[in-house]
């Protein structure tokens, strides 16, 4: 009787071998992070009488400079938080004559991380301490991260709200300055 066994040759990957398959790996990681460094955020305004916001830049609108309402698409990670963070100090130095209140409208953000999470509780104590208070709005994809992580306690559960509009009608309640509000480009969507 003839036994037939079967040894399977294994091959070793030589280093020569691997090196395509790692700069491709590196590459992909390089591009990914890239991409992502840098996404949309942009300062939203309304055309009179209309309820939809758009960006303000791109639509030749002006933005209030009182309670300015901003949207920021995309993750919010360790390689991004910081462009998030200087894109939000710019406009704080933009407008710091008159600003009070940035709404952050965080329905464009798809995910959170340690980094960008420290960076919102850096923005929102140091912008109070300076007079300007952030408010978040549309927080339904990331409610629960942030309730988890202990984020909305430590900032305050009063500075969320699931629509702008909720939000933008606490900011001038806060305010209490019909004659700012009468002259901001969004008067007609706080609609009292």
């Amino acid at each position: 009787f003839f036994t037939v066994t079967a040894t399977p040759e294994i091959y070793p990957l030589s280093l020569l071998d691997a090196l395509p398959i790692s700069f491709g790996v590196i590459l992909s990681l390089g591009l990914f992070l890239y991409r992502t460094m840098q996404p949309n955020f942009s300062e939203l305004s309304a055309r009179e009488g209309s309820s939809i916001l758009v960006s303000a830049v791109e639509n030749n609108l002006e933005g209030c400079k009182v309670v300015s309402l901003v949207k920021y698409s995309g993750s919010l990670y360790f390689a991004n938080a910081a462009y998030f963070e200087t894109k939000m100090l710019e406009l704080i130095a933009h407008n710091r004559e008159h600003l009070r209140y940035i709404i952050v409208d965080v329905a464009g953000i798809n995910q959170i991380d340690a980094s960008g999470e420290e960076v919102l509780l850096n923005l929102v104590e140091s912008c109070s301490e300076s007079g300007v208070e952030i408010l978040f709005a549309r927080i339904e994809g990331l409610d629960a991260i942030l309730e988890k992580a202990g984020f909305k306690d430590r900032v305050g559960q009063n500075r969320f709200f699931q629509r702008r509009v909720e939000a933008l009608r606490y900011a001038w309640r806060e305010i209490g300055d019909p004659e700012a509000e009468f002259d901001s480009p969004l008067r007609h969507l706080i609609g009292r």
